[in-house]
């Protein structure tokens, strides 16, 4: 999904790949997006060790695998959870599901709900 993501925002999606190991990966294509993956880390404490400024980006989007560990970090930042599920006879397939708590997405998904005809669920 975040390949199909950075391919949107004109970046090749042969360069991104799993930030597992590093944390976070940076790509640069109409906007920059920073891609995070958190599994590896235990507990806050550890991403409190690590400067936000190299996990969040201020210039464009931050996908975040495994994000609860930095939801107390994220508090008063407008934030879309995407919560994907496999889809029954295709392995290549995804549900995704879009949910946020944050008032300033209201307009996303009233759009989201009007191009597809359908209702959010909460």
């Amino acid at each position: 999904m975040i390949k199909r993501i950075c391919a949107e925002f004109g970046i090749d999606p042969k360069i991104v790949i799993s930030p597992t190991y590093t944390i976070a990966n940076w790509y640069q294509g109409t906007v920059s997006v920073c891609h995070v993956d958190f599994y590896r880390l235990e507990d806050a404490d550890q991403l409190q060790e690590i400067d936000q400024d190299d996990w969040l980006n201020p210039d464009g989007p931050t996908f975040i695998e495994w994000p609860d560990i930095a939801a107390p970090l994220l508090d008063g930042i407008a934030t879309l959870l995407l919560d994907l599920s496999p889809v029954d006879d295709d392995e290549n397939a995804r549900y995704v599901r879009i949910s946020s708590e944050d008032p300033a997405y209201a307009g996303t998904f009233a759009a989201l709900e009007q191009e597809f005809r359908c209702s959010r669920l909460l």
